[in-house]
């Protein structure tokens, strides 16, 4: 009933403007209202003079009747639709506003466009209801979707306006694209066909650039065509334009990101095609990297978050992601077109691989500050360093820092370079360990920027891992792992008594500090037994600080060598115990000693361990009462 009164509530007003835009017949006609008005609404395309109709109820109309025609009246309406003078007067294709209605000069063009692509799904729809589900339904929806498709097609003339031409098979293949579970067969080839020689006319005549106006509409239709036609054009010469386009449209977002589409697809045609094709889009490639960079250096040197540069920057960052993954599908599928290297060069794919990571470098400061994630950034990041790691080696990972630390540093370039350190710590050579190390420290102790202070942790404790997991330590990294863990163990005690760290990244921490100093020596288990005591006598009076360190009093047991061992355990369970008197956690606490006792013991302590427990057990159930300060109660 609703949709019934919005219908006629349509018509009606429609009826209304034609007749206050044309002039009609007086005399009465016959037959069907609908194609009366048919008739009143195409003189009206047809005459010359402004068109007064307000733009939504124009736009509906055309998306009624380019669905709802049968075939005779749909071929007359689309040309005069492609011939209206009133619709393509002008070529700069502005919307003019007045009291009145509007004329069509320049966004009008993608309104008329967007009418014309809804007009394929609701005559998809409309087919739909009227034939339902099943098998020979499914067949005559196809069979009446290519005859409606192929009416439109047919009637487009062939010369007249190229902007109605290039509007009409833009919005046509749009639309195509909204229906998935269709099958267009051949006319759809013959439309894609129609506009890339509707494209290749534009290159014509000597010039070996595309015009503003047909660069946008080459923009619109490239994600909809197949790449084997779209390689019938002269990509290489469209590519710069492009990207000089994207450049300068950075204060549009939605511009930009159109543009960014059509230049992946550009790189994605180019590899597909022959050597030189190939050899141009890895130019174009690395071209694009550092022309980025440099449009956010420029976008966004001395603004503030929230300014136009600032925003122009953050829109520079959404428009390299695209084009940037296409380049990383390349870069994991395809060999380069020529994999000749010198002792100084990289593998090509290595050598684009750091030109993407350092252009994400350069947005570090964009990427810290936008809230809800970026679409495709980890995995730029990430699939970067695996072809970084896998064809550039140790030479293109030494290759990658060189270049990064000669940029000036910011806190979020620090946390991006911190953060690459820690993907790559098994892979960095001496110096490029010790100038992280340099960087780490500057940004371990400064909990203010969130991001590089916790990029510096994770680095820390990268490299103390990976000192552990090494089979074979020298002297050197043993004294320089020993260096750290010293420094390393005092400051997260402090921080997590400060509340700049949680309890369970203190926990984490520890864990690592541990295994690392069993490795390296007894003297630095002990040391880092003394400081854990230490630290437990400090702030005996902080209840959550102190069941925090009983934890990792707990945790720390599975370190105890075997002579020491039962010892450490029952001065463990009367700290147990004491924190039990005083209010502290006490089933949480005795559940993980007993699963300190099962899992984490080795063998050979295991032993010593069970018999603690079942002579500690009633007393941490509550059921025997101990007298902590007598140090041989329980022996």
């Amino acid at each position: 009933m609703f949709e019934y009164f919005g219908v006629a509530c349509f018509f009606l007003c429609l009826s209304v403007l034609v007749s206050m835009s044309a002039v009609v017949s007086p005399q009465k006609r016959g037959g069907d209202p609908h194609y009366d008005l048919l008739d009143s609404f195409s003189k009206v395309l047809a005459s010359s003079e402004q068109i007064t109709i307000p733009r939504d109820t124009l736009c509906g109309a055309l998306t009624h009747f380019l669905s709802g025609l049968p075939s005779a009246q749909l071929s007359t309406f689309v040309s005069t639709l492609a011939r209206s003078p009133s619709l393509w007067r002008d070529k700069t294709n502005n919307i003019h506003h007045s009291n009145q209605g509007y004329q069509l000069h320049d966004s009008g063009a993608n309104l008329i466009r967007e009418a014309i692509r809804l007009s394929v799904s609701t005559k998809i729809d409309s087919i739909d209801q009227e034939l339902g589900q099943g098998y020979i339904g499914s067949w005559k929806r196809q069979k009446r979707a290519r005859q409606w498709l192929r009416s439109i097609l047919s009637a487009i003339p062939k010369n007249g306006s190229s902007e109605a031409r290039d509007c009409l098979h833009t919005g046509i293949i749009q639309g195509l694209d909204d229906i998935s579970d269709l099958d267009w067969g051949s006319d759809r080839v013959k439309l894609e066909q129609a506009i890339i020689l509707h494209l290749a006319d534009r290159y014509g005549a000597g010039h070996m650039s595309l015009g503003k106006e047909t660069l946008e509409s080459f923009v619109a239709v490239m994600p909809h065509i197949a790449a084997e036609r779209l390689s019938a054009l002269d990509l290489r010469a469209t590519l710069p334009q492009l990207q000089s386009e994207l450049l300068r449209g950075l204060d549009r977002e939605g511009y930009a990101a159109s543009f960014a589409r059509a230049i992946a697809r550009c790189f994605t045609v180019l590899d597909q095609g022959g050597p030189s094709s190939r050899r141009h889009a890895w130019v174009g490639m690395r071209e694009f990297c550092v022309a980025m960079r440099t449009a956010r250096n420029r976008a966004t040197t001395g603004a503030d978050a929230a300014t136009p540069e600032w925003e122009n920057g953050k829109t520079a960052l959404f428009s390299f992601l695209l084009p940037a993954q296409a380049i990383l599908d390349i870069l994991l599928s395809d060999d380069p077109p020529s994999t000749r290297s010198t002792a100084s060069s990289f593998h090509p794919s290595a050598n684009l691989a750091i030109e993407i990571l350092h252009t994400l470098f350069s947005f570090a400061t964009i990427a810290d500050s936008t809230s809800g994630g970026l679409d495709g950034y980890e995995r730029l990041l990430y699939g970067s360093l695996d072809v970084l790691v896998a064809r550039g080696g140790q030479v293109g990972i030494n290759g990658l820092f060189k270049r990064l630390r000669g940029e000036p540093i910011v806190e979020a370039e620090d946390a991006f370079l911190l953060h690459i350190g820690e993907q790559l710590v098994h892979s960095i050579d001496a110096p490029t360990l010790r100038y992280l190390l340099e960087v780490a420290e500057r940004r371990v102790i400064d909990p203010i920027h969130a991001a590089s202070f916790a990029a510096a942790h994770a680095f820390v404790l990268a490299v103390l891992k990976a000192s552990a997991d090494s089979t074979t330590m020298t002297t050197n990294q043993r004294a320089l792992s020993g260096e750290l863990l010293t420094f390393y163990s005092s400051l997260i005690f402090k921080q997590a008594r400060q509340g700049d760290i949680t309890s369970d990244q203190l926990g984490a921490a520890f864990s690592v500090l541990l295994a690392v100093a069993s490795d390296i020596s007894p003297h630095h288990l002990q040391a880092l037994f003394h400081l854990l005591d230490a630290e437990s006598l400090r702030l005996d009076d902080h209840a959550g600080y102190a069941t925090t360190l009983l934890f990792l009093r707990i945790s720390s047991a599975a370190y105890v060598p075997l002579p020491g061992l039962r010892l450490y355990l029952d001065d463990l369970a009367r700290g147990i115990l004491q924190r039990v008197e005083s209010g502290g956690a006490s089933l949480d606490v005795a559940g993980a000693a007993f699963k300190m006792v099962i899992e984490d013991l080795p063998d050979e302590s295991r032993e010593v361990g069970m018999g603690w427990w079942m002579d500690w057990r009633d007393a941490f159930e509550g059921k025997e009462v101990v007298h902590l300060k007598s140090p041989k109660a329980r022996l």
